[in-house]
């Protein structure tokens, strides 16, 4: 499973490496050349095309992470921000593409991930595993969530 995920996120690496065209080693270019053309503002399609690969590869690692915590190598932290990335890769796809409904379904999921373990962090907090700085943040983070999705919602109405 490790070896596919690392397979997955090499190539996922060289094709976004590609297709921006990156380092000279990579396009064949001499290195003044490629100085300029990072100069240059990217094209629209090579953003999305990096953006799609930032969500693949935000997906791989979100695997990669899930099968972790499931084996109890990674905490309910590690796995709570892997999909907040996830959700938050995906989002800066869908503002690009301006996709509002998959923008709203998003900010929808970021909360849904603060609310869950903030939830969760209530519980342990109960039975002395919890500081209340952690309660604290958890709650910060749930309160963000809540204005951005607020903001987003007033802005498309």
């Amino acid at each position: 499973m490790i070896k596919q995920l690392t397979s997955i996120v090499a190539r996922a690496f060289i094709f976004i490496t590609c297709a921006l065209g990156f380092g000279g080693f990579v396009s064949g270019a001499p290195s003044a050349n490629v100085l300029s053309v990072q100069d240059a503002p990217p094209r629209v399609s090579d953003a999305m095309t990096a953006r799609q690969g930032i969500v693949t590869l935000r997906q791989a690692m979100l695997e990669e992470i899930a099968q972790s915590h499931r084996s109890g190598r990674a905490g309910l932290t590690e796995l709570s921000q892997a999909k907040i990335k996830l959700a938050e890769a995906r989002l800066h796809l869908a503002e690009a593409q301006e996709k509002r409904d998959e923008v709203q379904r998003e900010l929808r999921t970021i909360l849904a991930v603060h609310q869950d373990t903030l939830n969760t962090l209530k519980h342990r907090r109960v039975r002395g595993r919890v500081s209340q700085h952690e309660l604290h943040e958890a709650r910060i983070a749930v309160l963000e969530a809540e204005i951005r999705l607020t903001r987003h919602s007033q802005v498309t109405a």
